[in-house]
């Protein structure tokens, strides 16, 4: 049973980069690392962070003919390196904390994805050039925010 919905979990997180992803450079990596550190040492979740790669990225993409598909592409940048980060938070979390973490994780994450698909599904409907980067923008956003705080949850559960 607990191998099943660990592999379940495992699923989920596939689901978390979209397909089209731009291979992940190191240096979008450690832009977000960077800003999550200095956040944290100044004792923030880290919300601050939440498109430091992206976000300058659409800027420059805005005023080209490509916007609307550049803006997708630099959205999907940053959410690869969200989704690596909550991928690693949730083995932590479940590998260090009591038995109750692993199953009860699996379970909200379960529901946080099919939620977060649902959400993010109406941002494709949406004018592109009132809100470029669409599902993938929503996405990212929706995955920075899970992994900052399942992070907290990881490192909490690993002190003990």
């Amino acid at each position: 049973m607990r191998i099943a919905k660990y592999l379940c979990l495992c699923a989920g997180l596939m689901a978390l980069s979209p397909a089209h992803a731009e291979p992940i450079a190191a240096k979008d990596r450690a832009t977000v690392a960077h800003c999550v550190s200095a956040e944290d040492e100044k004792g923030k979740l880290g919300g601050a962070c939440v498109g430091v790669v992206a976000d300058p990225c659409i800027s420059q993409a805005s005023s080209r003919d490509s916007a609307a598909d550049d803006a997708r592409k630099c959205a999907a940048r940053e959410l690869v390196v969200w989704g690596e980060r909550l991928e690693a938070a949730i083995k932590k979390a479940s590998a260090s904390g009591p038995p109750a973490v692993r199953p009860a994780l699996a379970e909200a994450q379960k529901t946080w994805l099919a939620s977060r698909e649902k959400l993010c599904a109406l941002f494709n409907d949406l004018d592109p050039g009132a809100n470029l980067g669409g599902s993938d923008y929503c996405r990212l956003q929706e995955t920075a925010r899970r992994d900052l705080v399942v992070e907290r949850l990881a490192d909490a559960v690993s002190e003990h």
